[in-house]
């Protein structure tokens, strides 16, 4: 595992992501396994190979013990599928999270899709749910704040202020 956080910080992306894969084939049971594929993933994105990333990020989503890991899993994957215009499948993929300590990021990446969709009521209400949940950062607020306001959606309805 440790050689593919190397490869992936010295951007030795081809060889990150070779070593992900025996990692994930020599020990598929292993949490290293869903780390190394998470890793590989993102490897896998700075090479230009959106298929590769793709397959890991779905890979770890199957198979992590953690649901943690399977959650980060599926954020990475819904922001691939909305960067590459699949909002249906990004979407389907933001409902399997049920973690509450990503409830902020799921409900602005959904803000995103929809927002990238056409559907400005549906994001803005996305974007409401992401500012309401937990406590978000200064600026994660007033970066969903800005989202909002982009939307040009009636002030009034913006309850979160």
């Amino acid at each position: 595992y440790e050689g593919v956080v190397n490869a992936a910080a010295s951007n030795d992306n081809d060889t990150a992501l070779q070593q992900a894969e025996r990692i994930i084939a020599d020990n598929p049971g292993s949490e290293y396994a869903a780390l190394a594929g998470l890793v590989g993933a993102k490897s896998a994105l700075a090479a230009g190979r959106t298929d590769d990333a793709e397959r890991l990020l779905a890979w770890v989503a199957d198979n992590a013990e953690l649901d943690e890991l399977r959650d980060v899993a599926r954020i990475r994957g819904a922001q691939i599928l909305l960067a590459t215009g699949r909002h249906d499948a990004a979407l389907e993929a933001l409902d399997k999270i049920d973690a509450e300590a990503f409830a902020g990021t799921v409900d602005e990446l959904r803000g995103d899709v929809l927002t990238d969709k056409g559907d400005v009521q549906g994001a803005a209400h996305a974007y409401r749910a992401a500012l309401a949940s937990g406590s978000p950062t200064t600026g994660a607020r007033n970066r969903l704040r800005i989202k909002i306001d982009s939307l040009g959606v009636d002030a009034a309805q913006d309850t979160t202020q």
